[in-house]
């Protein structure tokens, strides 16, 4: 017998993975469906969406903008940088799982960390072209309030 045919087979039977736990059939925060054995997101997930609402606050022309990259994002489902790039065709990867968006015309930046495997969005930074300018994009963090 050959190792790889010791390695996947017992003597009484092909090895068989364990099944899926319950739990992903019960999540309520995204629809999972199963796809060759693994699980795989149908909608994203958007965290700290509060920073954005204080933005456009501050910046009542972007709130039109920025309501509706929330709705559509938590509409997609986004498993790869190409279907972010078919949802906003300017939006650029700029390495640490971070995406920039513009919004609102270009006026304003918004940086994001994306999980593509667990179908998270963070909100990382948003702001102006000038403040955006000031930042590192790989490392910012939003502040906290």
């Amino acid at each position: 017998m050959t190792l790889w045919s010791t390695a996947f087979w017992t003597r009484e039977r092909p090895y068989r993975a364990p099944p899926l736990p319950n739990r992903f059939s019960k999540c309520k925060s995204f629809c999972l469906t199963l796809h060759c054995g693994s699980p795989s997101i149908t909608r994203v997930r958007i965290i700290k969406t509060k920073p954005l609402a204080a933005f456009w606050a501050a910046h009542p022309d972007a709130e039109p903008g920025l309501r509706q990259w929330i709705a559509e994002c938590r509409a997609a489902s986004w498993r790869s940088m190409a279907d972010v790039k078919s949802y906003a065709r300017s939006a650029d990867w700029v390495g640490n799982n971070r995406v920039v968006f513009n919004v609102a015309g270009n006026k304003y930046r918004l940086v994001v960390a994306v999980h593509f495997g667990a179908g998270i969005v963070l909100v990382k930074f948003v702001g102006t072209h000038a403040e955006y300018d000031r930042i590192d994009v790989r490392t910012v963090e939003i502040e906290e309030s």
